[in-house]
């Protein structure tokens, strides 16, 4: 009874947070306004158009659609940077009305929730009310309301990590190669395991050649090559002063310095963090006994840094960091700070004023599970994230962006690419982002934490 009772409360949290953020984005006419990109983008794909270029996505983006669901506003087109490959995912979708194509997606992004919170039992040994705890805000409220994919990547890396444990190294390597359809975080676990695992170099090569034939049959290899060398670099620049980026890339331009140079120092980041996960991750398999950390790790490790990371793509780092809580002989307290501020992004709970009434519970919750079931402590925790988030909302009204921000020039884009239009809106909306550094910091924190620990951990 007492399990249930369990199971029903977190329901009851999860189904919150999942209603607050979508009544959030419905009121600003954002609901599946990811999907809506993404769909469109595939449209143009299965009708032989280049789903790079503004003109193949504006006529599918600007149609009316039911009160809530996204369309772009006059003027601005929303890109659809996915690899090519990536493409395929939706392809079953593009000839139903965006209206049921949306409704399907939703339940799709639900399901691969669960499969993410069942994952999460068997990797780290958390009880299923638990999981979902943790994914509440972090995947369920964040990604699904927007229709992101972060959950279908988080699934497939969750199954692999699964895989790799019972030694099906061939199936893991499938399910990293579905998580590519986010690259920058898929791409250092199947490195890993190719690195650490002679036998799954093969099935590596196999679906790299797969998601390339792949590519050419849905694009061509124009545009392929096109992607690589002109959407990517393009994005990345449109992208760069965007609010919700946690990138190096992102720090190093709030600090003045150039686009162009900023770009390049979180790549040099990215590198830097793929090789240290990977390295790291090889150590802690063989100590550990846990070859799960070979997928976790790596993918968690290129968090910190890069270019182009979204606070929707930190639930990524909650199964490694569930795992390394189990396991880890020091540094314990550092992992389960972490979890709890990785499970309670600030940027989200400080969006609706109303989300620290779900919030306040849920962290109670988790210091109870997670840290000490101490009531006063818990009670203590939640009183501290209430505090902390108002400070945060505070500053945001009172914190006015420097005067170097209040005119920003957009960059020369190819004005064919929808990158064009959205890096004049993006650049329009980073003049008011001046207290956007408090907000990420918590993130930042759970992330050095996290692999303090790790890369100090002795045999």
């Amino acid at each position: 009874m007492r399990v249930r009772r369990e199971v029903a409360a977190v329901a009851l949290l999860v189904t919150g947070a999942l209603l607050l953020q979508g009544f959030a984005v419905a009121r600003h006419g954002l609901l599946m306004g990811d999907f809506r990109a993404f769909f469109c983008g595939a449209q143009a794909a299965a009708h032989g158009q280049n789903p790079y270029l503004s003109a193949a996505l504006a006529a599918c983006e600007s149609v009316p659609e039911p009160a809530g669901l996204f369309q772009t506003a006059a003027g601005t087109v929303v890109p659809a940077p996915l690899p090519p490959y990536a493409y395929a995912c939706f392809w079953p979708l593009v000839f139903l009305p965006f209206p049921l194509a949306a409704v399907l997606w939703f339940a799709i992004l639900l399901g691969a929730c669960a499969v993410c919170a069942r994952s999460l039992v068997r990797i780290a040994s958390v009880e299923y009310a638990d999981a979902w705890a943790l994914l509440a805000f972090a995947l369920v409220g964040l990604s699904v309301p927007l229709g992101e994919i972060v959950p279908l990547v988080l699934a497939a890396l969750c199954l692999a990590a699964l895989a790799v444990e019972r030694g099906a190294l061939a199936v893991a390597v499938a399910w990293c190669a579905l998580a590519m359809i986010e690259p920058h975080v898929a791409l250092p676990a199947l490195c890993a395991l190719a690195l650490w695992r002679p036998a799954a170099r093969v099935p590596v090569a196999m679906c790299a050649s797969v998601l390339v034939a792949l590519s050419v049959v849905l694009v061509g290899p124009a545009t392929m090559l096109s992607y690589i060398t002109k959407v990517l670099p393009a994005h990345a620049l449109a992208e760069l002063p965007r609010n919700t980026q946690f990138s190096l890339a992102w720090i190093a331009w709030r600090l003045g310095v150039e686009d162009g140079l900023a770009l390049r120092l979180g790549s040099l980041s990215y590198v830097v963090m793929l090789a240290l996960g990977i390295v790291v991750a090889g150590v802690l398999a063989r100590r550990w006994k846990r070859p799960a950390a070979l997928v976790l790790l790596p993918a968690t490790a290129v968090l910190l840094g890069g270019v182009f990371i979204h606070i929707g793509q930190m639930a990524v780092a909650l199964p490694f960091v569930a795992l390394a809580l189990h396991h880890a002989r020091r540094g314990r307290w550092a992992l389960q700070l972490a979890l709890l501020l990785l499970a309670l992004p600030f940027q989200y709970v400080a969006q609706e004023p109303w989300a620290l009434l779900l919030a306040a519970p849920l962290c109670g919750w988790l210091i109870w599970r997670f840290v000490r079931a101490d009531v006063l402590l818990a009670i203590r925790g939640a009183s501290a994230l209430v505090l902390l988030d108002s400070a945060l909302m505070f500053a945001l009204v009172e914190w006015q962006p420097v005067a170097a921000l209040q005119t920003l020039s957009v960059p020369p884009i190819d004005p064919a690419l929808p990158q064009s239009s959205w890096a004049a809106m993006i650049r329009a909306q980073a003049v008011g982002n001046g207290a956007a550094w408090l907000f990420k910091l918590p993130t930042w924190l759970a992330l050095v934490a996290t692999l303090g620990v790790v890369v100090g951990e002795r045999p």
